[in-house]
């Protein structure tokens, strides 16, 4: 019996790309070019300047993977919806658990996304992990609950998608 990513085939992986790995990957590739391409002073303190506002904390620091757990936890319900209702399959003994999560997940990547939109969080050097956690709360909340999310996504829709 075939198990994890060796049972899937060509459209089950062209969707975990297209629906998981290039939202995460886009960005930060888009990013990786910017620093890359874009003229650098050639004075080391100028560069070190130049460097420091592309950094890859800017693309979540405020909350923006709220914006993304917001839209897979909508495709999640309407995932598992397709699955009830056009595949007829009766609801999984996990129905409440899935819903329950991505209620939550909702709630609390909309507010994070919300107070982010509004409140900016200073770009800052940190020397721990703990540190960063301190300073950069919002986007680690975040960024757990777009996984929390992601995940919720995928369960629905391997479970929706006719075998």
């Amino acid at each position: 019996m075939e198990t994890g990513m060796s049972s899937l085939g060509l459209a089950d992986c062209l969707w975990v790309v297209i629906n998981l790995v290039l939202p995460i990957v886009l960005p930060a590739g888009g990013l990786w070019m910017m620093r890359v391409s874009l003229p650098k002073p050639s004075d080391r303190e100028g560069r070190n300047k130049a460097l420091a506002s592309r950094r890859y904390v800017l693309l979540f620091k405020d909350g923006q993977l709220g914006w993304v757990a917001l839209l897979m936890c909508f495709t999640a319900i309407s995932e598992f919806s397709d699955g009830l209702l056009m595949h007829h399959k009766s609801a999984p003994w996990w129905t409440i658990f899935f819903f329950l999560t991505v209620a939550v997940t909702i709630f609390v990547a909309g507010v994070y996304a919300s107070y982010g939109a509004v409140v900016s969080v200073s770009v800052k050097q940190t020397g721990s992990l703990r540190e960063w956690i301190d300073h950069y709360g919002i986007a680690f909340w975040t960024t757990i609950f777009a996984v929390l999310a992601a995940t919720a996504l995928t369960v629905a829709h391997f479970w929706a998608t006719p075998r």
